[in-house]
């Protein structure tokens, strides 16, 4: 439930984070198809585009979030389901929104942290769901791998810790 002590939801209530610990936010933020929180020396994003909505919409999309991002004074973690396919993350294909996001990320440096080879989006065998993450995060990242054992979602969640003066759990899970 949003508003709830450890929930932060974007502007349309299509994403948010929950943290699990009594973790120190310092700050956060949102819009239309993400929200942010800051911890520690990390900027961290949850983002959902619907794949109902066309390309103009995702390129403002897109637009909205890289301005948030480079906003970040601190290293920057940008996770969620695009809807959008790239080699880069382990799509066999590169679609007008997976270019539009690659373009978006590299122009902010981020690196996508995809690994391996399973499917995000169980229904079509897709790999929709992207974690991006900046120079300044990709050497602590530890262990990103996609949960193949989720019965409750048509999309697989994903894991991966953070190594920071204290450790940041991250899970992924769609509903």
């Amino acid at each position: 439930v949003l508003g709830v002590f450890g929930w932060f939801g974007s502007d349309d209530l299509r994403c948010a984070i929950q943290l699990l610990d009594d973790m120190d936010v310092l700050q956060s933020g949102k819009g239309l198809g993400f929200v942010w929180v800051e911890l520690e020396d990390i900027r961290i994003y949850s983002c959902y585009f619907s794949p109902s909505k066309n390309l103009e919409e995702f390129t403002d999309f897109t637009e909205a979030l890289e301005s948030s991002v480079r906003q970040a004074t601190t290293g920057t973690v940008v996770a969620g389901d695009f809807n959008a396919h790239a080699p880069g993350w382990g799509s066999p294909f590169l679609c007008p929104r997976g270019y539009v996001l690659e373009e978006m990320a590299a122009s902010l440096q981020l690196i996508p942290r995809n690994e391996g080879s399973v499917p995000t989006f169980i229904r079509s065998g897709s790999f929709i769901d992207v974690t991006f993450a900046s120079t300044e995060v990709i050497r602590k990242f530890v262990n990103w791998r996609v949960i193949e054992d989720q019965p409750y979602s048509d999309h697989r969640g994903i894991y991966f810790n953070i190594a920071t003066r204290n450790p940041i759990l991250h899970d992924q899970t769609k509903g």
